[in-house]
């Protein structure tokens, strides 16, 4: 299977506020993309991709998306936040 090697957070619109997730694998053209688009808070989602979940989800199994779902919901101290929902959301 294929094993996420990278997770990148690229903002576009004129004010930064729409954020594209790319998910990169060690298979050569195979990749996700996602939108994680919160118009009020754009850099608290783009640091929870960068900082939080994107360290634990480097070297698992792409395929395995419930896994990555449950990892991702409880890697944070602080659960259940619109915010942590828009950065799994981008992911997924």
């Amino acid at each position: 299977m294929a094993k996420i090697t990278a997770v990148r957070c690229i903002r576009t619109r004129h004010d930064g506020s729409w954020v594209i997730v790319k998910v990169m694998t060690d298979q050569d053209g195979l990749y996700g993309i996602g939108s994680a688009s919160d118009i009020y808070q754009p850099g608290a989602v783009v640091s929870i991709i960068e900082e939080l979940l994107a360290p634990v989800l480097i070297g698992r199994d792409a395929g395995q998306i419930e896994d990555l779902w449950q990892t991702m919901y409880t890697s944070g101290y602080w659960r259940n936040g619109s915010t942590l929902h828009t950065a799994m959301g981008g992911i997924r």
